[in-house]
């Protein structure tokens, strides 16, 4: 059997605060027509472009992957816009004038 060969099998945890996970940086709509115009009227480089934009490649091919396959737009069109509405309901607006109107301070602990 191939497991009778290993004899020791280091495993190395690292609590969460050690880890490092982070989201890559969102790529603006103007980077992502500079990619563009950088690849097809300059023609240059992937790897040129990943200097330029100080992205990764992957994240270089994807831009023009949307490009290519959704009519030449930047961005994908099928995808839900990112984050949410920060709109608060009227009923909201009221409860809060509510609040400052009969206190002088009001301390807000996140």
């Amino acid at each position: 059997m191939p497991w009778e060969y290993v004899t020791s099998v280091t495993l190395s945890y690292r609590p969460a605060s050690e880890r490092l996970s982070y989201m890559a940086p969102h790529i603006s709509l103007e980077l992502r027509e500079c990619i563009i115009y950088w690849r097809h009227e300059l023609n240059l480089p992937i790897s040129e472009i990943v200097h330029l934009s100080k992205r990764s490649e992957r994240a270089v091919y994807t831009v023009l992957q949307y490009h290519r396959d959704h009519h030449h737009q930047p961005t994908n069109p099928f995808a839900r816009p990112r984050g949410r509405k920060c709109v608060l309901e009227r009923e909201d607006l009221e409860y809060l004038d509510g609040l400052l109107s009969d206190r002088k301070s009001v301390n807000i602990e996140c």
